[in-house]
């Protein structure tokens, strides 16, 4: 997948204590959660239980960082925003702890090696850690550093489903 016409890069903390990810290593989160249960149970549906990314017109052009223990593990673009009011989440008390979901784009979801922050220092200029949602224009970015590394890294493998 090539990025090199993104125009927004966020790097999007994983809630850890998510009842998916409890007690999983990075590459089970990688190959249960993005591999399958984002595609097949979630429909490409990633559910937030914060502020979710501000919804705009650039939507199409953001590229999403998944970031876990202190790597980013997988990236995928999103499509749009889907904030949930507040009747939706008393409808369908599955979502109670959720306040949206990033709908991404189908077979646009990449796993890796991970990306340390050591590394990301390298490609994004000011990144210095992880601490929370982190948002950066494309001028900020070597995209084509990043795109490199998430297409021609040994371990990658492109979601196609």
């Amino acid at each position: 997948m090539d990025i090199r016409n993104i125009d927004y890069i966020i790097i999007e903390p994983m809630i850890i204590d998510n009842d998916e990810f409890i007690g999983k290593s990075v590459q089970e989160v990688q190959m249960d959660y993005f591999a399958k249960d984002l595609i097949y149970k979630y429909e490409y549906k990633y559910f937030y239980e914060t502020i979710g990314i501000s919804k705009s017109r650039n939507d199409f052009n953001t590229l999403i960082l998944f970031q876990m223990n202190s790597s980013i593990i997988a990236s995928a673009i999103l499509r749009t925003v889907m904030p949930f009011p507040e009747e939706y989440k008393l409808n369908f008390p599955e979502y109670s702890n959720n306040n949206g979901c990033y709908i991404l784009k189908e077979k646009s979801v990449l796993i890796f090696n991970p990306i340390m922050k050591e590394e990301l220092r390298g490609m994004i200029k000011g990144f210095k850690d992880f601490t929370r949602r982190q948002k950066y224009r494309k001028f900020e970015v070597d995209i084509e550093k990043l795109n490199k590394r998430i297409n021609d890294n040994t371990y990658q493998q492109k979601v196609i489903r």
